[in-house]
């Protein structure tokens, strides 16, 4: 009994409540009964209430495409060239990341290679804005899929000038 005495002395009565309390209350917050999880949430709340996290940014922002987006430029599905223009314009505000929830399962049917090759009526000046229009827009289709197989073989001059490789 005076070893217990003396090794209590030399180890103290405050460190040996809380060992105690220690091996109490870890089991209790394992278990985490429903009344105690109550009283946390409360008083984190009440900590949130009384000194609440400042914003510095927001990480994620969501660019929805609404009713009045719909009114303005038309009924989806947009053009692909329309839909890269929204992506350099978003990259242009500090966008490091742009997903999109919809699935493009076919090709574009608005896109300017379509139409340069499916219009029978165009004149030769309305062909080589539309194939100048690919040719711009084609570093933004390199950058964010592997190219496609090109409409024609006035594309391939487009796709040898704005490949990966020759960008380097």
């Amino acid at each position: 009994m005076k070893l217990i005495i003396r090794w209590a002395r030399w180890f103290g009565l405050a460190r040996a409540v809380c060992i105690v309390l220690l091996f109490a209350l870890v089991p209790l917050r394992v278990i985490d009964p429903r009344p105690l999880e109550e009283v946390r949430l409360r008083a984190f709340d009440l900590f949130q209430v009384l000194r609440p996290r400042e914003q510095t940014a927001r990480p994620v922002v969501i660019a929805d495409i609404d009713e009045a987006s719909l009114k303005e430029i038309g009924q989806w599905p947009w053009p692909r060239t329309g839909v890269a223009d929204l992506v350099s314009k978003l990259n242009a505000l500090g966008a490091v990341v742009v997903g999109f929830d919809v699935v493009f399962p076919e090709p574009d049917r608005m896109s300017p290679a379509v139409a340069a090759e499916s219009f029978s009526g165009l004149d030769a000046e309305t062909r080589e804005k539309l194939y100048a229009k690919i040719c711009a827009s084609a570093e933004v289709a390199v950058a964010v899929a592997p190219p496609a197989p090109p409409v024609s073989s006035r594309l391939q001059t487009c796709s040898k000038v704005t490949s990966p490789s020759a960008r380097r």
